[in-house]
């Protein structure tokens, strides 16, 4: 009798354990969602953590295009399956690029790279390939009961179906290579003024580009003929593009004129 109820002992004590190592693997992905796994190993061993500078990362941020119109055409259960379909797509090419997922709240997407691992000027590059593996994975996502609904993505400061990023950023790219950029001319950045600005067009020799739909660059043909260089060019005399909506480059000018009148 002593002996049956030793076994029944110990196939509770092997189901218990089965059960909490289930709950313990759980518990750790949803602690590594949260926190980067280092980050997360530390504090599970009772370890401080140390806040650390990081010199230098490039920081992506996406989000859905006419996201509450599109939720609209959904119930909610339908918005839930289109988004997660949508992030394990995004989080599958996250897993072949240097790059931390940070967080997502609701159709918005960010991400880092070149922390929590330092990785030299590599992050812009990481950052940049995996954007460009996102817009084309658009070309083929499909929303089970809007067929026809395509899913357009901004990124960043994101276009016309282009990757819009700083000069700065632009000036690293170049250093580390492999990538195709073009400038945009100069806009009106909110918070920095007037700044040139760059498109991301694709990879070097790839023959897909990022471009969904071309962007008209405002070119000087005079400049062209004369030094033979066809790169686009802002004329003289042309205001500069916002890469904010109108109403905020009307508001822009129509303060600027106030000013000038209480000067005057």
């Amino acid at each position: 009798m002593l002996e049956e109820y030793a076994s029944t002992l110990e196939g509770e004590v092997e189901e218990r354990t089965k059960q909490l190592a289930e709950e313990q693997k759980k518990s750790d992905i949803l602690l590594y969602r949260m926190l980067p796994r280092q980050v997360a190993e530390k504090l599970k061993l009772g370890q401080s953590v140390e806040p650390e500078t990081f010199d230098c990362v490039t920081v992506f941020f996406s989000d859905v295009v006419s996201f509450t119109t599109l939720a609209a055409k959904c119930n909610p259960m339908q918005v839930v399956g289109l988004l997660n379909d949508l992030y394990s797509i995004f989080d599958s090419i996250i897993d072949a690029h240097d790059v931390y997922k940070v967080e997502t709240i609701g159709d918005g997407y960010l991400c880092a790279s070149g922390l929590p691992h330092r990785n030299g000027q590599q992050h812009i590059k990481e950052i940049c390939s995996m954007s460009l593996g996102f817009i084309n994975s658009l070309r083929s996502f499909r929303i089970p009961h809007l067929p026809q609904q395509g899913v357009n993505l901004r990124i960043g400061m994101h276009t016309a179906g282009k990757i819009h990023m700083s000069s700065e950023a632009q000036q690293l790219l170049v250093q580390v290579g492999g990538f195709e950029v073009e400038s945009r001319g100069e806009v009106i950045i909110k918070g920095k003024g007037v700044m040139e600005t760059f498109w991301l067009v694709g990879r070097s020799g790839d023959l897909h580009r990022a471009s969904i739909s071309p962007v008209k660059e405002r070119v000087n043909e005079e400049q062209v003929q004369q030094n033979g260089n066809t790169s686009p060019k802002p004329e003289k005399n042309v205001k500069p593009e916002s890469a904010e909506p109108m109403g905020i480059y009307q508001e822009f000018k129509k303060n600027a004129a106030k000013m000038q009148s209480v000067g005057d």
